[in-house]
């Protein structure tokens, strides 16, 4: 469970970000995003980049997460979010994950797996070695397994 330690990191990891590529940043947090966790994150955020450099969806008008999927250069999700990380992974942007707490066991196991297939890398691993973000991000394209799959599974079937 992410604390007022996990916060204060990931909004210093969010800041150098902003600063080594000079992006602004829009925040979507979940309905799960503690209220108190995101008002400290965005606070050190206007304090180490300014108001103008961040803004964060007040969580009541339409979400704009699709629409910012298209506008974005960058997309960082926390590793905590499989379906967020998949549905980023579809655009073949770079797309990073950041770490609020560690993760263990499947999730682990699923990040693993995004970052030797190339659809993401680690936010802290960018931070250390830009360079990890001009290399080719994969876009997760499953459609040919799916299909062949249910080719498979519906081989024997003969309609009535």
């Amino acid at each position: 469970k992410a604390g007022a330690n996990h916060f204060n990191t990931l909004a210093d990891e969010l800041a150098e970000f902003g600063k080594m590529t000079g992006v602004r940043l829009a925040l979507v947090p979940s309905r799960r995003t503690p209220k108190r966790g995101l008002q400290m994150l965005t606070r050190q955020l206007e304090a180490q980049l300014g108001a103008e450099a961040v803004w964060v969806w007040d969580g009541v008008s339409h979400n704009p997460y699709p629409g910012l999927l298209e506008l974005a250069d960058f997309v960082i999700v926390t590793s905590d979010s499989v379906n967020m990380t998949s549905e980023a992974a579809l655009t073949g942007k770079p797309v990073l994950t950041a770490e609020l707490a560690a993760e263990e066991g499947r999730i682990a196991r699923f990040h693993q797996m995004m970052q030797d297939a190339g659809h993401t890398a680690r936010l802290k691993d960018v931070l250390t070695r830009p360079e990890l973000l001009k290399e080719t991000f994969t876009v997760l394209d499953e459609r040919a397994e799916i299909s062949a799959a249910v080719y498979e599974f519906f081989e024997g079937v003969r309609p009535q």
